[in-house]
């Protein structure tokens, strides 16, 4: 058995080979396009992986077959793909074992499993295979429409996936368990409560003396509206237990054009000619919209988002308005399209930016620091000598940097974030002299309700009226 502490890796190759096997496809693991709007700003593991993760890597140690008897696990916290986690053992005793799991220097789960051996020669035969590969269409719930929901579902297992991913426990572990604990990441990511499901956790009780049905019923027991908890009754095939989500805000719709037109109340940017950095969503697309209804032109760049810039376009070019797009990635500002109307533009508005975590628990993190600082700082000021690079430059440019209220109110978990902004307005203050033609507007800006901030509470800065103000100084 293996005592010492090991460290697992999953990249997002490997939870895309995980989703064929569980029928979990929900986007939050597997689309970083789609994940860096919901509320971790990137793809994370599926934490159901993880624990077949650490018990192969025990059975690759364990000649002898089991069956699980009970497996009980908690989420605290989820792991990016990719990122390190480093797994302890920290109880073994007669066919019981309990881990703790951290990722990032914090706790990030623990588990604890039962089992009893079973003869090597049991016959595993009666799991049966899916009949077709799994759909990848998750279902789009909220709260209100999961609170009665109830259905059934397969604990299927198709051994072959399950061997080139796991051949431990192929080999080692009793195939009704694993069908039934794929059938429950399938049940949560998929239908219930679907897409915007985080998993929490689980406790799961096996029969040993399992008759061979397949069937899994599910029902919600219980819905908890003030942490957006729900907790699902499984029970069939063998197996009894209870699943623990909770809701995701889901991506944060910004205003549209007629509203946005609506409220300008005949304020008119005709002259502006502005590229926006990190346009595709949050308060860069709000910029994108507020600009080109009042009359003005903008090319919004795009990295991961170019179907968020798309839809952004197409929106402002539905309504009249006019909107080109740009690849650029800040942190590799040579490598993108040309600028479209460099040597013209009147404006630039930088909202480039890294998933903003707030951990009031930490101390210093420098990593998080100098991850905060390639995009406020460096990829920043690259950003701006390319555009200088374009050629002479007839106008003035405006450029307008986004930094941080927590620089004049401090914020407990907000050192690395404002410290990296502090040094973006220094950058900022600096680049007159450098370009004289230049100008830069670094506005300490409150939270304001976006994809970064949707599950924060009490927010109460509109971010249309936000904008509008600070347009409105960039254009006196």
């Amino acid at each position: 058995m293996q005592t010492l502490p090991f460290t697992l890796r999953i990249p997002i190759e490997e939870s895309l080979r995980f989703a064929r096997l569980s029928g979990d496809y929900n986007p939050l693991h597997l689309n970083a396009e789609m994940a860096r709007r919901m509320r971790f700003g990137t793809t994370v593991v599926h934490g159901m992986h993880t624990c077949l993760a650490v018990l192969e890597q025990w059975l690759a140690n364990n000649p002898q077959p089991i069956a699980l008897s009970s497996i009980q696990v908690q989420f605290f916290r989820p792991v990016p793909s990719g990122a390190s986690m480093v797994v302890n053992l920290d109880e073994a005793t007669d066919h019981r074992l309990r881990w703790t799991l951290r990722a990032e220097g914090r706790k990030s789960g623990r588990m604890q499993v039962s089992w009893v051996d079973r003869p090597s020669q049991e016959d595993d035969s009666r799991i049966a295979a899916p009949e077709a590969p799994f759909p990848d269409i998750c279902q789009v719930r909220t709260l209100e429409q999961v609170r009665d929901l109830s259905g059934q579902s397969r604990a299927v297992l198709d051994r072959h996936l399950l061997a080139a991913l796991f051949p431990a426990l192929e080999r080692g572990l009793h195939a009704q368990a694993l069908a039934v604990l794929l059938a429950a990441t399938r049940l949560i990511g998929m239908e219930c409560p679907g897409r915007d499901a985080l998993f929490a956790g689980f406790s799961i009780r096996f029969d040993h003396a399992w008759p061979g049905d397949s069937a899994l019923r599910y029902r919600i027991i219980q819905v908890d509206e003030r942490i957006d908890r729900v907790v699902v009754a499984l029970s069939g095939s063998g197996a009894e237990g209870e699943l623990e989500a909770f809701f995701c805000p889901p991506p944060v719709r910004q205003s549209g054009m007629e509203e946005i037109h609506d409220q300008l109340r005949g304020r008119s940017w005709g002259a502006m000619r502005a590229l926006i950095v990190g346009g595709s969503r949050g308060l860069g697309e709000l910029t994108a919209k507020l600009i080109a209804a009042g009359g003005g032109e903008v090319a919004i760049s795009h990295c991961l988002g170019y179907r968020d810039a798309r839809r952004v376009q197409e929106e402002i070019r539905a309504w009249g308005g006019s909107c080109t797009l740009f690849a650029h990635d800040v942190l590799n500002p040579d490598a993108g399209d040309p600028f479209p109307m460099a040597d013209s533009a009147t404006h630039l508005f930088y909202f480039a930016s890294p998933r903003i975590q707030l951990d009031p628990w930490g101390g210093w993190k420098p990593e998080l620091f100098q991850t905060y600082c390639r995009y406020y700082v460096t990829g920043f000021l690259e950003t701006v000598k390319r555009m200088a690079r374009t050629g002479p430059h007839p106008t003035p440019l405006k450029i307008f940097y986004p930094s941080t209220l927590f620089l004049d109110r401090p914020e407990a978990g907000a050192a690395e974030y404002a410290a990296a902004k502090a040094a973006g307005e220094a950058v900022c203050h600096h680049l007159k002299h450098q370009y004289p033609y230049m100008t830069c507007d670094a506005a300490r800006l409150d939270r304001t309700l976006t994809d970064q901030t949707a599950s924060m509470p009490h927010l109460t800065t509109d971010p249309l009226r936000l904008m509008m103000e600070r347009m409105q100084r960039l254009t006196d």
